[in-house]
């Protein structure tokens, strides 16, 4: 009878399609709206960082080409401005909750969407359509910033059907920006359409960049972290916690290696031969990044084309990092510290564990002597796609 009530719960999608309700604002200034789910520090992880900093860069450019535009970031829910991620300086001319303010979504005639994820892309649907009856113009595009195949969250079900719709054209356009090469290989492999494709790739946040300064064998420590999130299925947390009790069980290597989780707070886990998995939850972005220099080993599974943020990290802060291929992902392509798992089973990450626990203990430099393959990962460099969509949003903005 539980499992049944549990089958029977309404499904996501009943709960994160909303009916934004469209409201004519006579504003002849052109503007730029970023619409996600939440601005809490509480749910931002790399992808909302990345979301803000390529749409307030994204924002900028378009300015350069000569289309003065306001800023806007909207939220489905209502944050104080102490509680969210937000820059203090971006430029960003209004912030507008929908709960609070009943859905209603102010319009201009000269304005344009970026949508964070795919239940808020499809929520735009409506707003478009209203912009151009109201508005007497053809419907502005809906362009959706997409930083995993979302599709792929879901079993098959009406959510996995209904997020594969928002990475197709629709009754809008799709311009639709993918973080990645390996998301936008699956993304083409699976037959979807967007009228218009820009890819760029992952950049590590400049505060954590910051905490790499004299990073050097001094800092390192007998330390395994994992990236630990136990309620999301695409981390593999249950293949994680296997291999982990598996290594303890039968490591040669010393005592003395402590085993932390970052990501989201869960219980420590108890492992063998007196071992624990001390969980520390989420972290800010100095105390992740003193964590990073001080750890020597990582472990990092991510079932999904994304490369995903924290394998990328702990790579570059010398870490020696354990992580999985999938489909078109092959991680010791983006940098020499990215360790293959071939075999997503707890006997064979113990394994590989043990290898590169020992590695370690022959060569305590090895990590810091590894290759990046990514020239840009570490840099401020533009998004590679920016400029041809800062083109191609002035031209629509200037008609």
């Amino acid at each position: 009878m539980a499992v049944r009530k549990l089958l029977e719960r309404p499904g996501v999608e009943t709960v994160a399609l909303k009916t934004y309700a469209f409201v004519p604002d006579p504003d002849p200034r052109p503007r730029l709206s970023f619409v996600l789910p939440s601005l809490s520090r509480r749910d931002a992880f790399g992808g909302v960082q990345t979301g803000l900093d390529f749409f307030l860069k994204l924002g900028r450019r378009v300015d350069e080409l000569g289309v003065e535009l306001e800023l806007r970031v909207v939220s489905e829910e209502h944050h104080d401005r102490q509680d969210t991620v937000l820059p203090a300086e971006a430029g960003i001319a209004e912030v507008h909750a929908l709960r609070p303010n009943g859905w209603q979504m102010p319009t201009r005639r000269h304005e344009l969407f970026l949508g964070f994820n795919w239940y808020v892309t499809l929520n735009l649907e409506p707003i478009l359509a209203g912009q151009s009856a109201t508005f007497k113009r053809a419907s502005f595009p809906k362009i959706f910033i997409m930083q995993d195949y979302e599709p792929g969250f879901y079993p098959f079900s009406p959510a996995h059907v209904l997020a594969r719709e928002a990475c197709n054209d629709g009754p809008a356009p799709l311009w639709l920006v993918l973080n990645g090469r390996e998301l936008a290989d699956y993304y083409r492999l699976l037959g979807n359409r967007a009228s218009r494709l820009h890819v760029f790739e992952p950049r590590m946040a400049p505060a954590l960049r910051a905490r790499r300064h004299g990073l050097d064998i001094s800092t390192k420590r007998r330390q395994i972290l994992v990236y630990g999130r136990p309620g999301i299925d695409r981390n593999c947390y249950t293949i994680l916690i296997d291999g982990l009790r598996r290594w303890s069980a039968d490591t040669r290597a010393a005592a003395d290696w402590q085993l932390v989780s970052a990501g989201v707070p869960h219980a420590d886990v108890q492992l063998a031969a007196g071992r624990r998995l001390h969980s520390l939850g989420k972290l800010s972005l100095d105390a992740y990044g003193d964590l990073l220099r001080a750890t020597a080993v990582g472990v990092a599974l991510m079932a999904s084309p994304h490369p995903s943020y924290p394998p990328l990290e702990m790579a570059h802060f010398g870490v020696r990092t354990i992580t999985n291929r999938f489909v078109c992902k092959d991680p010791p392509a983006r940098h020499e510290n990215l360790l293959p798992l071939d075999r997503m089973r707890g006997a064979d990450l113990a394994r590989l564990l043990e290898a590169t626990v020992l590695a370690f203990e022959r060569e305590p430099d090895l990590g810091l002597r590894a290759r990046s393959f990514m020239p840009d990962y570490l840099s401020d460099a533009p998004y590679e796609c920016l400029d041809a969509l800062a083109a191609d949003i002035a031209g629509l903005l200037k008609s």
